[in-house]
């Protein structure tokens, strides 16, 4: 996997960005693909900024709430649930995206299920008779997990221990459907008695979706707890850590979703160069390219094939990145004979990087 800043353009804005990369593709790129876009909003102002421009079901906000009952998972929030964080004394419930992204032919969807994982931590010093995994905490997982997908059992659920000085924890993990995710919540609180705990949330929607949340009154946005924490990356911000309570596409390098197209870009350039500096993150990534290497030839569409431009501390980047999967794929020497004359002469030079960004 090799990475490469293109050097030599000074690019100010998203909208020159946006021409630049549309000119980019057009000369090395010989598929057509969809774009994700990630941006990260301190108000809810600003997505609707982006929302008229750019309707989408994957908009996010990030909350935290003290979770006293099962029942509570009921509420239609819960059906749009992306990433959960619940802690309970010495016990956990998360929920994270299963993704098991291919190494071509990569589609753009989001991922149609998750990890779920209930964690039991055993404080030192241990007593004997729990120095071993609950076998009865296995089997109720399994009955739980049967219950809501027919044929799985305790054998679905899989162990993962760890340690840390001399405490231990046992973390029980079940891929299941994002549909059965609240579901599951539910009944693991109920079987294991988890009350009073405070949860950590992600919830993924349109618009209109997230201003409900957040005007329900139900969600605090700030002011987490000291147990607990933004499940937004964590980004720079005049200088200190901010996880924004706002975004489209978190994390796209590594969980990429398609959610816009390549003709909406120059309107969406133009919106997103209309917020200023309270944009604070923004990339658009093309990934799964086919480079066009000359001569008829074609490099495969492998995953980390990608394009990006992303905004800087000043002004904006473009990055390129070329993956040789495998040993009868071109390599590297190939890809880049075939890009770096025309690169130069639109004026600008690869430069080997560590990671896009």
């Amino acid at each position: 996997m090799s990475h490469y800043k293109l050097m030599g353009w000074e690019i100010p804005t998203c909208q020159a960005a946006a021409g630049k990369f549309h000119l980019l593709m057009q000369s090395l790129s010989a598929s057509a693909t969809g774009l994700c876009l990630e941006a990260h909003f301190s108000e809810l102002e600003l997505l609707h900024m982006l929302g008229n421009e750019l309707p989408s079901s994957s908009y996010a906000c990030y909350c935290w709430k003290r979770v006293a009952q099962p029942g509570e998972f009921r509420d239609s929030p819960y059906r749009s649930l992306g990433k959960a964080c619940l802690r309970f004394a010495n016990r956990e419930l998360s929920v994270a995206p299963s993704l098991s992204l291919p190494a071509y032919g990569w589609d753009g969807k989001p991922s149609r299920f998750a990890t779920i994982t209930y964690t039991e931590n055993h404080i030192a010093p241990i007593p004997t008779e729990s120095r071993q995994p609950n076998e009865a905490t296995l089997k109720v997982l399994g009955e739980i997990a049967n219950t809501l997908m027919a044929g799985a059992n305790e054998g679905d659920v899989k162990l993962c221990r760890s340690w840390s000085g001399g405490n231990r924890s046992d973390s029980f993990l079940l891929r299941a459907p994002t549909d059965n995710v609240p579901q599951f919540l539910e009944m693991v609180m109920a079987q294991f008695s988890l009350a009073d705990g405070i949860a950590s949330f992600e919830f993924l929607g349109s618009i209109n979706q997230i201003e409900a949340i957040y005007r329900s009154g139900r969600y605090a946005f700030s002011d987490f707890p000291k147990n607990s924490w933004s499940l937004n990356r964590a980004l720079q911000k005049n200088g200190q850590m901010w996880r924004a309570p706002f975004a489209l596409g978190r994390d796209s390098l590594l969980y990429p979703v398609v959610n816009m197209e390549s003709n909406q870009l120059p309107e969406v350039a133009r919106v997103l160069d209309g917020m200023g500096e309270d944009l604070t993150v923004c990339s658009i990534l093309q990934k799964s390219i086919s480079w066009n290497l000359g001569s008829g030839r074609l490099s495969p569409k492998t995953l980390d094939n990608y394009a990006m431009l992303s905004k800087q501390r000043k002004g904006y980047g473009i990055f390129i990145g070329f993956e040789q999967y495998a040993d009868e794929d071109p390599p590297l020497k190939e890809f880049k004979a075939a890009v770096v004359p025309i690169i130069e002469h639109m004026g600008a030079k690869l430069k080997s990087v560590s990671y896009a960004g």
